[in-house]
Formats: structure tokens, sequence, C-alpha cells
């Protein structure tokens, strides 16, 4: 087959829209499209945007240079000097037997686990303080899967921290259950990403213990034990990384935070090239809190974004 090559000035004049020159610029493009939103659905695409921009960015602050390419050219395990994890309560891990890759990341990060087999499993070798979380791998068998992540989220003494491992096969079986996981890894994974992503979610789960169950600024209250958004006593209908992004702002009326620190804090990782994923946020709740109350959400320009206005003026 012959492939000719033409630059961007040819392609453009033969009608042939441009495409992209990087991973960060094509994510950019796909994050614009609303085609590809509503084909996967609101959370599977932000996760999966997640997933690909949070990859490199993760390994370069984990793993050495020499490391990295260590383990991506012979496999050998990577070295990771970050401190590891406190002792925390006990996590769920469906199936059993649970794989290598698995148990390494966990004993790295100094997890307590058990593995399990089924929901009457679960029920009988719970901790007395409940489940911490939940990391559960949907490949095998989905529908004890998802029976296991349900049982979580309605277990009143577990944690609500669930995390699912699947392969790209099973993305679709996890567009039908958004409403039982909070994140989501791909399998076959690296281990520094999925470190990231338990260390993430299990603290976000350990902060929300001391939070205040309810903030409230002026028309607005938040319930951070169950996730639930009011403007003047009308429910939002906000997705997760909104309502986050939301309570971060309600925490600190007043304050304004960069989009750096917004991606950081609520994300919970540098994400480069990435500025945009908070500027569509705050575009979808300013439209959920619609036309009278948009304005609780101030753009401070060039510099982010806060919720109300400054405590003082000039």
């Amino acid at each position: 087959t012959k492939v000719n090559l033409v630059d961007r000035d040819e392609a453009k004049a033969a009608g042939v829209p441009n495409l992209p020159r990087s991973l960060d610029e094509a994510l950019e493009e796909m994050e614009g499209s609303e085609l590809a939103r509503e084909a996967l659905g609101e959370h599977i695409f932000e996760w999966f945007l997640r997933n690909r921009r949070a990859e490199w960015a993760e390994y370069s602050r984990s793993v050495s240079a020499f490391e990295l390419n260590r383990y991506l050219t012979s496999g050998e395990p990577y070295v990771n000097q970050r401190k590891s994890m406190p002792p925390r309560s006990t996590v769920l891990i469906y199936p059993t037997p649970m794989g290598a890759g698995l148990t390494k990341v966990l004993d790295h990060l100094n997890i307590a686990w058990k593995a399990v087999s089924d929901v009457s499993n679960a029920e009988a070798i719970e901790p007395t303080g409940g489940w911490s979380g939940g990391i559960i791998t949907v490949d095998g068998n989905p529908p004890e899967a998802f029976r296991i992540a349900e049982w979580l989220q309605s277990d009143e003494n577990a944690a609500n921290a669930t995390l699912m491992l699947s392969s790209a096969d099973s993305l679709p079986e996890l567009a039908d259950n958004t409403d039982l996981f909070d994140d989501f890894c791909l399998t076959p994974f690296h281990p520094a990403e999925l470190e990231a992503r338990l260390e993430h979610m299990l603290k976000r789960e350990v902060e929300a213990e001391v939070d205040e169950a309810i903030i409230t600024f002026g028309p607005l209250s938040l319930n951070v034990e169950t996730y639930q958004a009011m403007v003047e006593g009308r429910a939002l209908d906000l997705t997760y990384m909104e309502y986050e992004l939301l309570r971060f702002l309600a925490a600190s009326p007043g304050k304004v935070f960069s989009r750096e620190v917004l991606l950081s804090e609520v994300w919970g990782y540098d994400y480069y090239g990435g500025a945009r994923t908070v500027d569509v946020h705050i575009r979808r709740l300013r439209s959920k809190l619609g036309e009278e109350h948009a304005n609780l959400i101030s753009t401070i320009r060039s510099v982010g974004y806060r919720l109300g206005s400054a405590g003082w003026s000039a």
C-alpha cells in the first residue's frame, strides 16, 4: 500500500481537518466532543480522560527515568521511593485468589485487605468497623462484581470508596453501573497509576469522615455524607467530579484557587495541559446552578475561580 505524506497546509487546502500533533492536543479535542461524551457517558468519559492524562504524569513523579525504562523494557518491578500510607481498616478485594500485582501494590501502601468470593463471604468476614473500601475486578464474573459493589454501597458500616479494575472490553458494563463505584483503573495496570488512584480515593474517604455533614453558603447547601447538593431547596443533578469541585470551592468561600491548584486538589494529580478541564466543569456547574445563581462562582481573570465574593475590597 502506498502512503502519500502531506503537510498540514496541503491537508487544509484539500479540506482535511487538522489532526492532533500530540496526546495532549488529541485529548483536548476529544474533551470538547459532545458526541464522544454522549457515547461513553459522563462518568466514563471523564475517567477515561483522567486515565490517559494522569498516566505518564504519575509515572514521571513516582518513578525515576532509569526505573521506568527498566520496567517498560524488561518487565522488572519498579522501585517507588514514596512513603507508604499508614495502616488503615481492611479493604475488600474481589475475587479470590487475587493477582500478584495487586497484592504488591496493597502491601507497598501498607493497606490491610481480605479477598472475598461473593456477597455472602463478604458479609461473613466483614471487620468489626466495616470495610474501609473495595477493589473489585469486573472481568471474570461481572454480575457478581457489581452485586458486591452494590452491597458495599448499601452496607451502613462500610465506607463508600470503591475502585473497579476493568479491561477495555468491560467498559460498556461500567457505563451501565456508574452509581456503584467511585473510580476505575484499566487493566493491565501500571503499579504507579493504581497506587495514585488508591491513595487519592482512600485519603478522600478518611477526610470525609472528619468533615462537617453539611456545607452551606448562601442558597447553596452540600451534604458531604450523601453527596447531595441543593440551591434554594432545588436538588442539583451533578456528576461526581462536578460535586467534588463545588464542594472544594464551598469549603473555602471567597478564596481564589488557580486552575492548577483545583486540578491537583480535586482531581488528585498534576494534569498536564488539562486546565481546560476545570473551565468545562465550571461552565457546567454554572449551568446547573441556573441563571439566577450562576454568579456564585466568580472568575478571577488570569488567576482562577472562587465561590462567592472576597471578604474585603480595596
